[in-house]
């Protein structure tokens, strides 16, 4: 797919969502490893990341090479809240980005596993997070 896209003119990124952060990262190591950088890019679901214990500024600082963005989302607990109204610490993340001098994507998220759309109200408050935690 990958090789096609590149045919194209096209970026191809992979996004990931659970089964690759389980049992120590395992999956999205071995996609890391097993893919050529130059066509495979990937799409972080920070929320995911989090919920498997990843330290986030940590992966991002050894592979932002081949991150094009981030989803941030946010947790009280099991359940997803709207960015900036969760438990999840951003400023070392932040602070990686910054110092790395990276120019991706960075999204808010506001995705419910239960399918929910909590529409405006999540809307302005994440992108009020946003624009606290990256000064636009």
């Amino acid at each position: 797919a990958a090789r096609y896209c590149r045919t194209r003119n096209l970026a191809f990124a992979y996004h990931n969502h659970g089964p690759e952060f389980a049992a120590g990262g395992a999956e999205i190591k071995g996609l890391i490893a097993r893919t050529d950088p130059a066509l495979v890019s990937f799409l972080v679901d920070c929320g995911w990341a989090y919920r498997a214990g990843v330290d986030l500024a940590a992966f991002f600082t050894t592979h932002r090479s081949r991150i094009a963005g981030l989803h941030l989302r946010d947790f009280k607990g099991e359940q997803q809240v709207p960015l900036g109204q969760g438990e999840v610490n951003w400023a070392p993340l932040v602070s990686a980005i910054r110092t790395s001098g990276w120019a991706g994507w960075v999204m808010a998220e506001e995705e419910r596993a239960d399918g929910s759309k909590p529409g405006t109200s999540a809307a302005g408050p994440a992108r009020d997070t946003l624009r606290k935690l990256f000064g636009r």
